[in-house]
């Protein structure tokens, strides 16, 4: 899954530095998209056979985006 977000997101690199399982919060976010200018940072957390809500609520509980606030 990973990588199909990598290919989905590969005109990103002009905008954003796609770090992948960086260490955030209490865990390793599956990937971490830092922009280069003016852009919001995404944390996107890949779950198989389960809903997104599942990886929203990952994010929130293990604090993903420490450390990426800036």
């Amino acid at each position: 899954m990973a990588y199909t977000v990598s290919l989905a997101y590969i005109t990103a690199k002009e905008h954003y530095t796609i770090v992948r399982e960086l260490p955030t919060g209490k865990g390793f976010a599956d990937m971490v998209f830092i922009p280069k200018k003016d852009k919001p940072a995404m944390v996107v957390e890949l779950k198989f056979a389960q809903g997104a809500e599942t990886g929203i609520a990952q994010i929130k509980e293990k604090k993903y985006y420490l450390g990426i606030e800036k």
